[in-house]
């Protein structure tokens, strides 16, 4: 069954890649390298964010779970809840984005506002995607990912070509959140009825879990334009489009492992074991096709402009491994209740180096990225072997 779920998600994130990388293939050919370093501030800007709402997806997935005799009660409720924080979040963004023009040196504060309008969507389609995920309906789930980013594509493309540039890439992006919104809804129904209410308490702590996740995964790109100069800055952009595929496997095969983790609490180790086989299995394979055929891919996608990002690729690729393991064990630890002081060390940490410590150089940025990351996946196999080998949790 894990294979079947695993083959679906994969498939998925083949399509929704291959897609993803004819988007930037558009944009950046549009925008160019300056234009290009902008969007991708915007694009981190809008992801970080929309990543939070991997936070409503962990608590979905586990609400639905450990309340199957009432999962469409629990699913309402966490409707109104998504909608709660997107407007939440929404808000926030219009309100305070001068303060966000200015901090991340962007152009027009408008872009930030279609960016915040993009948020609401990203909450609401994240509990019904979710709900997917938690009932094991893969097939489906799988579906809506590929529905999504081919509409972003279409209409993004659309909007570039009648002159829209940065604003017309933001606007497909939205229009195709709001499209998926709706298929989404009319998959799950479930529209009216009882509500079950839930302990917010116990949300909250299940959150606190999963958000460093996501804050984690795009925290280089958000500080590229304070670190670098705008052309640098869409070098490494390029780069980094690359690298977080890797990353977004990452996150597709624990959309599978996930529930594994939930089920089987007593004894998830395997679902583990299997995860960090997976991964380094992926790694390998891509890093030996990026060293031997990856330039002429990366140029097809991305234009001979870019050829200083392919270079970056090569060695971002193994900066962001260790990440990509710590992930596993982030998810293991939200699915047991474990771990939560280790997490928020590691992101209070590695957002802190790139504020405070002086990177300026390329090389010194990457090994940055490496050294923290990997440190930190060191203490949390130690954590796993002090914990859960010594027994002191029900994980093995």
């Amino acid at each position: 069954m894990v294979i079947k779920s695993i083959s679906f998600v994969s498939i998925s994130f083949i399509f929704t890649y291959l897609f993803g990388y004819l988007f930037h293939f558009f944009v950046s050919r549009k925008l160019g390298p300056v234009g290009y370093g902008e969007f991708m501030v915007l694009n981190s800007l809008f992801l970080t964010i929309g990543n939070v709402t991997g936070i409503l997806s962990t608590i979905v997935v586990k609400s639905v779970l450990e309340n199957l005799e009432y999962e469409k009660y629990v699913l309402r409720f966490l409707r109104i809840l998504s909608l709660i924080l997107g407007l939440t979040f929404f808000l926030l963004g219009v309100v305070f984005s001068p303060f966000i023009k200015e901090f991340l040196n962007l152009t027009y504060t408008p872009y930030i506002w279609i960016v915040a309008f993009c948020w609401i969507f990203l909450f609401i389609n994240a509990v019904e995607k979710a709900y997917l995920q938690a009932t094991e309906r893969f097939g489906i789930f799988s579906f809506s990912v590929m529905f999504e980013i081919f509409l972003k594509v279409v209409l993004s493309y659309l909007l570039l070509l009648v002159g829209f540039y940065t604003g017309g890439v933001l606007l497909g992006i939205l229009l195709s959140l709001i499209f998926t919104f709706s298929f989404l809804v009319w998959m799950n129904k479930n529209i009216f009825g009882k509500i079950r209410f839930l302990d917010l308490k116990k949300l909250i702590k299940v959150g606190a879990y999963a958000s460093p996740a996501g804050f984690l995964i795009y925290a280089d790109d958000i500080f590229i334009r304070r670190v670098f100069d705008p052309e640098v800055a869409g070098f490494f952009a390029s780069s980094s489009i690359i690298g977080k595929a890797f990353l977004g496997l990452c996150l597709t095969f624990l959309t599978v492992f996930f529930p594994k983790f939930i089920k089987y609490k007593d004894k998830p180790l395997k679902f583990l074991y299997f995860y960090i086989l997976l991964v380094s299995i992926i790694f390998f394979i891509g890093e030996i096709g990026v060293i031997s055929f990856g330039k002429y891919i990366f140029l097809v996608v991305f234009g001979k402009d870019f050829v200083q990002g392919f270079e970056i690729l090569k060695v971002y690729l193994i900066a962001i491994l260790p990440l990509a393991l710590i992930l596993g064990f982030i998810y293991l630890f939200i699915a047991v209740g474990k771990g939560l002081y280790l997490i928020y060390t590691h992101l209070l940490l590695y957002f802190s180096g790139f504020i405070i410590l002086p990177i300026k150089s390329l090389d010194s940025y990457l090994i940055y990225i490496f050294t923290i990351n990997f440190t930190y996946f060191l203490l949390y196999i130690l954590f796993s072997f002090l914990y859960i080998k010594a027994g002191k949790t029900n994980l093995a």
